[in-house]
């Protein structure tokens, strides 16, 4: 039960009734925490109570703490309170943040995997003058998906925009090939 439950379930009257305090004319009882009353003191309302004398007011779980002795778990858990629900959706909670920072680890590490590839496929198109001959079909191959790579490049992670990842990675691909056959 949760604590609302138990305070819907376990009215003041009642609880005051299970310690034999007895509540009279007004809603009024002896209060049980200073010393005796000729007249009652402390008034009962129906979710707790407030004592005029000594000043003590509190609800359920504060009145059988203070009759008790004990600390709020205690009277949770003696009013019929249990914990199993706080502690499983604590797991699910638990669960869900580790799967998002599963989630966000693979993207991160997707998203450098990418970088690495275009980034080395730019600096073998960079390469094209040095490593073959000018005008050839390799050549106009290199310069022509330097430009394209490039472009991607400034799109992706200067402004920032989404673009299709598999082309790139097909147009690095064929880079590396053709740069890797001329040497």
């Amino acid at each position: 039960m949760t604590v609302e439950e138990i305070k819907r379930d376990l009215p003041m009257p009642k609880l005051l009734e299970q310690y034999g305090i007895k509540i009279r004319r007004g809603n009024m009882c002896s209060c049980p925490f200073h010393g005796a009353d000729k007249h009652p003191s402390m008034k009962v309302y129906k979710d707790g109570v407030k004592c005029f004398t000594c000043g003590f007011s509190g609800d359920v779980f504060g009145f059988y703490q203070e009759m008790e002795h004990c600390d709020f778990k205690t009277a949770f858990k003696a009013l019929g309170g249990g914990y199993s629900n706080n502690e499983n959706t604590r797991r699910m909670r638990h669960d869900a943040f580790a799967r998002k920072k599963a989630e966000r680890e693979r993207r991160e590490a997707e998203e450098k995997r990418f970088f690495l590839t275009l980034t080395e496929a730019m600096g073998m198109c960079d390469m094209a003058d040095d490593a073959c001959e000018i005008f050839s079909d390799d050549w106009a191959y290199l310069i022509q998906a330097r430009d394209w790579l490039n472009y991607c490049y400034e799109l992706k992670f200067i402004e920032g925009k989404e673009i299709n990842e598999i082309d790139v990675y097909r147009k690095c691909r064929e880079v590396r090939r053709r740069f890797l056959a001329i040497g």
